[in-house]
């Protein structure tokens, strides 16, 4: 039987819609492709789950500021959203460096 201390319950809310579409689209990849971080520089996450994570920021229907995403993301499946091994503190900056890519037109 299973004790009260093994259980467990993570809010997923519509953030799991929009994670499958950034997945099928290949969103994180193709961001990764323009932006390459290497993680002998200290990285944690990759630009790719960085743009997501915006993104989920920005359809999360809040106000907060993206460094306090990593607050909203505690209650969170971070694995499932962002991918293996990524935790909500690894969001609790963002990068200068997707400012800096061109857009398309």
């Amino acid at each position: 039987m299973l004790q009260e201390e093994q259980l467990s319950g993570k809010v997923l809310d519509h953030l799991g819609l929009i994670a499958s579409v950034i997945d099928k689209i290949g969103l994180i990849e193709k961001v990764d492709k323009y932006l390459p971080v290497s993680a002998k520089y200290g990285a944690k996450i990759m630009m790719g789950q960085r743009v997501a994570a915006m993104i989920q920021n920005g359809l999360g229907f809040m106000n907060d500021r993206l460094y306090m995403f990593s607050a909203f993301l505690e209650n969170k499946p971070v694995d499932r959203l962002f991918g293996p091994d990524v935790t909500a503190d690894h969001f609790n900056r963002p990068s200068a460096k997707i400012y800096s890519v061109p857009t398309r037109g």
